[in-house]
């Protein structure tokens, strides 16, 4: 009996096809290079059976199973999943075999944090990589491949959280297959995949105007005076509330105030400041009154901290925002003094603005404030009202 054999058939870019009688499947596969570019890469899978009718009904399931997982950013690049199944392995045994190649990953990520805190802040650690641990704890034991790790993130994050995961456990999975702890990385396309929603902060580019400024100094100074002299050193130097919070006695000279460490609201853990590059800020006659009236008469502690609570600890910014801070501006906000509430950090958007509209080029200021200039005017320059278009 004899029968005709099909043409190799297409489904999208996986093909079956013969080479000298024997069976083979050929695709491509978008992957990423070591140096960071898109590249096709292109495979060829070996059935291991001659071109019969049956062979090829066979290996033509295994191509859809191949297309699936693609299009599903579940694929198995090194290609076992596939040959299991040209080997007549059933689904349901493939599937508890691509579960065990998925390692648990909170003991991974746990293996991971180890491995990162040789080289990475304590509070980075704490912070960053425990959120990532505390969000992996939650994810129920029957989520157990790639592609249901992202449906669940998705249903229960919001899209930039998720792709912050998912990066984090491409990451992961990486370190992994280097230590030969994970056979691939299953998360690589999936994190690409992903595209947040591009939106602006409702409170990105608002600064106080130099009136509401005023207001909220003579606020401070009526209602909270122990705060003032603070608040206006913010205004004056722009600086980040955790520098605000790290800085101590030692790191103000006479002629500069040396900004390099940082105290974080939510850890109380010091570390180095945003950018880790520590900068000098010059002492003008306004920011030298200001430091003399919180010395005052006193000889005070190299250690100390120059902004603390009644019993010497270095102020929580978070703690003064949500119980000073907020109060405050609710209260001038109500008497039409200002038009909008602000938080704390806010303050540095009003220092860039006015330092701005003093003729200081954008480059002088990235200096002073501690970062780049192109996100000093992305980032900090508040929405002043537009100019007047002059006759032309």
């Amino acid at each position: 009996m004899t029968y005709k054999v099909k043409k190799p058939k297409r489904r999208g870019n996986v093909s079956v096809g013969a080479n000298k009688g024997v069976l083979r499947i050929t695709f491509t596969r978008q992957e990423v290079s070591p140096s960071g570019g898109l590249y096709h890469r292109r495979y060829w899978l070996q059935c291991g059976m001659q071109d019969t009718l049956h062979n090829r009904r066979k290996a033509e399931r295994v191509a859809e199973r191949i297309q699936r997982d693609l299009a599903y950013q579940e694929f198995d690049p090194t290609l076992q999943i596939y040959k299991l199944l040209l080997a007549g392995v059933t689904p349901e045994e493939v599937e508890r075999v691509k579960r065990r190649q998925l390692p648990e990953l909170a003991a991974l990520w746990e293996e991971y944090t180890h491995f990162k805190a040789k080289t990475l802040e304590a509070s980075t650690i704490q912070r960053d990589y425990g959120r990532i641990a505390r969000i992996l704890a939650k994810i129920p034991v029957e989520v157990d491949t790639p592609r249901e790790v992202e449906l669940w993130l998705l249903e229960n994050y919001s899209t930039e959280i998720s792709k912050r995961v998912l990066e984090a456990l491409s990451g992961c999975f990486k370190w992994a297959v280097s230590r030969e702890l994970a056979g691939f990385n299953p998360f690589q396309a999936i994190a690409q995949s992903i595209k947040p929603t591009k939106r602006e902060s409702a409170r990105t580019q608002q600064a106080f105007t130099n009136r509401e400024r005023a207001a909220i100094m003579t606020a401070f100074r009526e209602h909270h005076p122990k705060y003032a002299p603070m608040i206006e050193f913010a205004f004056l130097t722009g600086c980040r509330p955790e520098e605000l919070a790290g800085l101590q006695w030692k790191h103000i000279t006479e002629k500069h105030i040396h900004f390099c460490e940082a105290l974080p609201s939510d850890l109380r853990i010091r570390k180095s400041i945003k950018t880790h590059t520590p900068r000098r800020f010059p002492i003008n006659g306004q920011l030298s009154a200001v430091i003399a009236e919180i010395r005052g008469d006193r000889t005070p502690n190299p250690e100390s901290p120059v902004f603390s609570f009644k019993l010497g600890t270095a102020i929580n910014t978070a703690n003064f925002n949500r119980r000073v801070w907020n109060p405050v501006l609710r209260d001038l906000m109500k008497r039409s003094e200002i038009s909008r509430v602000l938080p704390l950090n806010n303050i540095r958007h009003t220092t860039w603005t006015a330092l701005r509209e003093s003729g200081l080029p954008p480059d002088d200021i990235a200096r002073l404030l501690g970062h780049d200039a192109a996100v000093g005017l992305k980032h900090y320059h508040g929405d002043r009202p537009l100019p007047e278009v002059p006759e032309l």
